[in-house]
């Protein structure tokens, strides 16, 4: 698969959040930007915003926080397997104004939407999300914004169990402890290669019951 630049630019940097792309055509993209012009007590955020599903609502994924005092003259985020809606923005609330030149790669693929529902969780019950036998590259996205904080925060496990042949043994490899009402509304697992057998659960075990929204995107 080739990679090419999907769009470009250089942004006079505020103290207002300002977007440098909104991409709605299905992909794979990774935002990189030339942060060397930063000086110091120069300082801001990146941001990636994301919607599950093509009438979703769009929620922060990830925010990053950047300096002057970073030894990277560039910063890259992490590829994202996007079929609907993938923002970047930046905000620098300290320092002067800077020019910053950016780009957004796009790895040439289209994925799509798999599956997505709406799980009601059980205080202390293992959901099964979605179990994939196909041979393909899967990503789940997982709607945290109903997650409460407080005195008595949800708090919940996400897992992925692979087989790593059709006739292995599933076993759990992976586990995300999510607490509280998070800054980022929005969880992206990383992409998995499976040629046998994926599967992605939820168990919350603390808090109250929740309905709470996930999507499965492929890349064939």
């Amino acid at each position: 698969m080739s990679v090419s630049v999907n769009t470009s630019g250089t942004l006079s940097t505020s103290t207002s959040e300002q977007d440098l792309a909104t991409i709605t055509s299905a992909g794979v993209f990774q935002a990189v930007i030339d942060i060397s012009a930063l000086n110091f007590a120069d300082a801001g955020f990146i941001r990636e915003y994301y919607k599950l599903t093509s009438g979703g609502t769009e929620r922060l994924l990830k925010e990053y926080p950047i300096a002057a005092y970073s030894a990277d003259a560039i910063f890259i985020t992490t590829p994202r397997v996007s079929p609907f809606s993938l923002r970047y923005s930046l905000q620098q609330d300290l320092g002067v104004t800077r020019s910053v030149p950016w780009a957004i790669h796009a790895l040439a693929s289209t994925p799509v939407l798999n599956t997505n529902n709406t799980q009601t969780t059980t205080i202390g019950t293992e959901h099964t999300l979605a179990t994939l036998t196909t041979g393909k590259t899967f990503q789940l996205c997982v709607d945290l914004n109903p997650l409460g904080g407080g005195s008595s925060p949800d708090e919940l496990y996400i897992r992925e169990y692979i087989k790593p042949t059709s006739g292995g043994t599933e076993q759990i490899f992976e586990e995300y402890s999510i607490s509280g009402a998070m800054v980022e509304k929005m969880f992206i697992s990383i992409p998995r290669l499976s040629a046998a057998s994926l599967k992605y659960t939820l168990l919350q075990y603390a808090g109250t019951s929740r309905n709470i929204d996930w999507a499965i995107h492929e890349i064939a």
